[in-house]
């Protein structure tokens, strides 16, 4: 092999090693869980959903030491809209989040908020989740 063609060769090796890096690093990017935007769940928990009464604080969850009163059940919510689960099922699971878990009386607003929720949360998929280097 002449010495032009052992260069070319390492050139094209090392191009294919290149190739292979930036495919496996798509890869990697498309199956990276996204990151949960908790600030923009918690407008949406705080504005919308808000089952105790919080915006009081006129809906500012800012630098109120309730600030986190909706999160697992807001995050919960969105994971499994996230999911692909059925609205109706994430819609059942806050109505029983505030009835049964919160031990709140079913109102006949309860629904409706749990359903106003999941639509927000769902319109807004796009800035509540945000997947890692973006």
């Amino acid at each position: 092999m002449t010495f032009y063609k052992r260069i070319d060769t390492l050139q094209n090796g090392y191009a294919a090693q290149l190739e292979f890096l930036d495919h496996a690093w798509k890869i990697r990017a498309m199956n990276a869980r996204p990151k949960l935007r908790l600030s923009r769940l918690r407008d949406i928990g705080w504005s919308v959903w808000d089952t105790i009464g919080l915006n009081d604080f006129d809906g500012k969850w800012q630098n109120v030491s309730c600030a986190d009163e909706y999160d697992g059940y807001l995050i919960q919510a969105a994971g499994r809209l996230r999911a692909n689960e059925p609205d109706e099922a994430v819609i059942d699971y806050l109505v029983k989040a505030e009835t049964e878990y919160m031990g709140l009386t079913e109102s006949a607003r309860t629904k409706e908020r749990a359903k106003a929720t999941v639509d927000a949360i769902k319109a807004d998929a796009a800035q509540i989740w945000r997947c890692p280097g973006t």
